[in-house]
């Protein structure tokens, strides 16, 4: 443990078990229920989805700007800590200000979710103790399923997933200290094998794996499936739904077309190969990569074009804009 988390000054909040999912329909809700059935969490509310580190950059830059303006003299590094004890002390307001939610006994510990990894490396920082779940889902079903649900497009969800794929890859592996903190779950074992995923992060966590009621698991319902979904996301509900017979949320792309699986392959093949995820292949030729760098040409003018309309959007409505 670093010295300066050591004393008197440590936290005696207890650390929530948070759960990062790689992006949206990745499965963070049913992992987050899963987990809430064993007796020493607690599901909390009203903040479902807590979204702690899509802005935890803008704390990072602050507590190493206010280092910098410290005066050297002051050695506030050699008697206080270094940044990161700054950042982390504001990481245990944050994780107090989240127990608010807490409704079971103090024993109990808080499960908390956000369907996104941005900003991932700050989360080591903010929360030096906290143990760390991160679901994975099989990117073609990610997109197929974001696609029913939410109206999103191929591409930008295939660019999405793959960004968020590779910030975990960079951040996660190779043997890093990271590496150690954090549980990788994949969507896809969690589904078919419940029991083994859940000890398997029980394990990680520290929790009893015998005081958890596998057959509950094992019937809980469905939520927010996008099979509920009609064109555009309508009809989609979060209201629990008895998984039937026929329901299999890993076979969501099988419709593709070999074209699509060859886009998707080249955006983040090498990603889904990562996390054990099998490719459709076909065959490439030079015209089939100039047809796929001319996408990308035009995915890259489109993204920057999004930007530049949202950056006027704010100058607009921020105080003092044109």
């Amino acid at each position: 443990m670093p010295p300066f988390l050591e004393g008197p000054a440590a936290r005696r909040e207890p650390d929530p078990i948070f759960i990062q999912g790689i992006t949206q329909r990745s499965g963070t809700n049913f992992l987050f229920n899963l987990l809430c059935l064993h007796p020493d969490c607690d599901h909390g509310g009203p903040i479902w989805e807590n979204y702690l580190l899509s802005r935890a950059d803008l704390l990072a830059r602050y507590v190493e700007r206010l280092y910098q303006d410290w005066n050297p003299e002051w050695q506030v590094e050699a008697s206080l800590g270094p940044p990161d004890a700054l950042l982390g002390q504001l990481g245990d307001a944050l994780i107090a200000f989240l127990n608010r939610q807490r409704r079971q006994p103090r024993a109990a510990r808080l499960v908390t979710k956000s369907p996104s990894v941005r900003n991932l490396g700050c989360f080591f920082r903010l929360f030096p103790r906290a143990p760390l779940l991160i679901v994975v889902r099989d990117g073609r079903a990610v997109v197929e399923s974001g696609m029913r649900s939410f109206g999103w497009s191929f591409e930008a969800g295939a660019q999405e997933w793959a960004g968020a794929a590779r910030t975990i890859i960079g951040l996660c592996g190779h043997g890093s200290a990271a590496e150690q903190r954090c549980l990788i779950v994949r969507y896809e074992d969690l589904f078919t094998d419940a029991e083994r995923q859940l000890r398997r992060i029980f394990d990680h966590i520290g929790f009893d794996p015998d005081a958890y009621d596998y057959d509950a698991a094992r019937r809980l319902p469905v939520y927010g499936s996008s099979e509920q979904a009609g064109p555009g996301g309508q009809g989609l509900t979060w209201a629990p739904a008895e998984r039937g017979a026929g329901f299999d949320p890993l076979s969501r792309f099988g419709h593709w077309e070999q074209a699509r699986h060859d886009r998707f392959n080249w955006i983040g093949g090498d990603c889904l190969a990562h996390f054990g995820y099998v490719p459709v292949t076909g065959p490439t030729t030079p015209l089939s990569n100039a047809r796929q760098r001319v996408a990308d040409m035009g995915w890259s003018l489109r993204h920057l074009a999004a930007k530049s309309v949202h950056r006027l959007r704010l100058r607009r409505t921020s105080p003092g804009g044109a």
